[in-house]
C-alpha cells in the first residue's frame, strides 16, 4: 500500500490524496448470508462424517486498487472529500468444495472490473487523531460502484452503492483513562459483488463484521447481509511511559465490548438478533504517532487473538 496525503496545497484551499494497493488475501471467508448463519465446524474438520473441505468457508482476493481524491476543508472541523478509482477483484476457489459455489452469492455477483466515485463528509474535533482523549469524529460517506460496459461484457454486472454513518466519540475520565465508543452503520444497494460483503466502507476501509477491526471474538467476516449494524466499546487505561533508544513508548491496558448484527433490510433490525463479544488487550502507542495493538476476544463461538498496528478506531 502506498499513500500520499497533501492537506493543503498554497493557495487553492484544496487538498489532495492518492492511494495505490494491493492486496492478495488467501483467507477471505463467506459464511452465507443472513444474521443467524451457523459456523459448522464439522464441515471444516477432516475425519469428521460432514467433513467437505477445510477451505469450504475461504476464497483467495486478489484486489488492486487505485484511488485519487480532492479535499476540502470547509469550516472549523469539517471537511469533504470527493474521490474517484478503479479496482479490480478476482475470487478464485481455495479446495474442492465452496460454500460461495455451493449455495451462491447473495446477489450472484463474484468478482469484476469497477470504477467507483465516493464523496466523504467529516467532523472531526478529535484532540489527537492516533490516541485520542477527548472529542468526537463523525463520518457521512457515499460510494457508488460499477463496472462499463465493455467489462459488462466478460463479468456478471456490478452496479452497486454504499451509504456509511460512522460515530466516534472520547471521553477523558482521568488523567490516565479514556472511554472511547464507535458506532458504525452501513446499507449496500443494487448488484454487490461478493468481495464488497466482507467489507466496510468510509474513508479507512476495514474487513467485517466480525474480526479484528469489529466483533472482536468472532472469525473475521463471518456475518454478511446488506445492512450492518455495529458498535464497540473501550476503556483505555495508561499503565506506563518508557524510553527505549530515544523512543517514547506508552503502554495502554484496555477492556472493550462488541455488539453487531446483519439484516437484509432495515426494519430486520433488532435488540434481540444482536451478537456481541468482549475480551481484554493492550495497546503500545510509539512517539504518540504510531499505534500497536494485541486484542483477546470471547464470543459465545470461539476465543481470538488478534495483532495490528492501528487501533481499532
Amino acid at each position: 500500500r502506498y499513500s500520499l496525503k497533501v492537506p493543503r496545497m498554497a493557495g487553492t484551499g484544496f487538498g489532495m490524496r492518492l492511494v495505490v494497493s494491493y492486496k492478495r488475501d488467501l483467507r477471505a471467508r463467506f459464511y452465507g448470508q443472513g444474521n443467524g448463519r451457523e459456523r459448522n465446524t464439522d464441515l471444516i474438520t477432516p475425519g469428521n462424517p460432514d467433513f467437505r473441505d477445510e477451505f469450504y468457508y475461504l476464497y483467495a482476493l486478489k484486489n488492486p486498487r487505485v484511488i485519487a481524491s480532492v479535499l476540502r476543508h470547509i469550516y472549523g472541523p469539517l471537511s469533504l472529500s470527493v474521490g474517484f478509482g478503479l479496482e479490480t477483484a478476482d475470487v478464485d476457489q481455495r479446495g474442492a468444495w465452496a460454500l460461495y459455489r455451493e449455495e451462491g452469492t447473495p446477489d450472484g455477483v463474484v468478482d469484476g472490473i469497477t470504477g467507483f466515485m465516493g464523496a466523504t463528509l467529516s467532523w472531526d474535533s478529535r484532540d489527537n487523531d492516533v490516541m485520542p482523549r477527548r472529542g468526537t469524529f463523525h463520518e457521512w460517506s457515499y460510494e457508488t460502484s460499477r463496472n462499463s460496459l465493455v467489462t459488462g461484457l466478460f463479468f456478471k454486472e456490478i452496479d452497486f452503492q454504499r451509504y456509511t454513518f460512522s460515530d466516534l466519540r472520547y471521553f477523558s475520565i482521568s488523567d490516565r483513562t479514556t472511554v472511547a465508543h464507535r458506532t458504525v452503520f452501513e446499507v449496500l444497494s443494487g448488484e454487490v459483488p461478493l468481495y464488497a460483503f466482507g467489507e466496510i466502507g468510509g474513508s479507512r476501509r476495514s474487513k467485517g463484521l466480525g474480526g479484528s477491526d469489529s466483533l472482536r471474538g468472532f472469525d473475521r467476516q463471518r456475518f454478511t447481509d446488506n445492512v450492518r449494524f455495529f458498535t464497540n466499546t473501550e476503556v483505555r487505561h495508561l499503565l506506563r511511559n518508557t524510553k527505549v533508544f530515544r523512543q517514547y513508548l506508552d503502554w495502554y491496558g484496555v477492556l472493550f465490548v462488541d455488539t453487531g448484527q446483519v439484516a437484509s433490510v432495515r426494519e430486520d433490525l433488532g435488540v434481540g438478533r444482536t451478537h456481541g463479544s468482549t475480551g481484554i488487550g493492550v495497546r503500545v502507542s510509539w512517539n504518540t504517532d504510531f499505534v500497536i495493538r494485541s486484542d483477546l476476544g470471547f464470543s459465545p463461538e470461539q476465543t481470538r487473538i488478534g495483532v495490528k498496528y492501528r487501533n481499532v478506531f
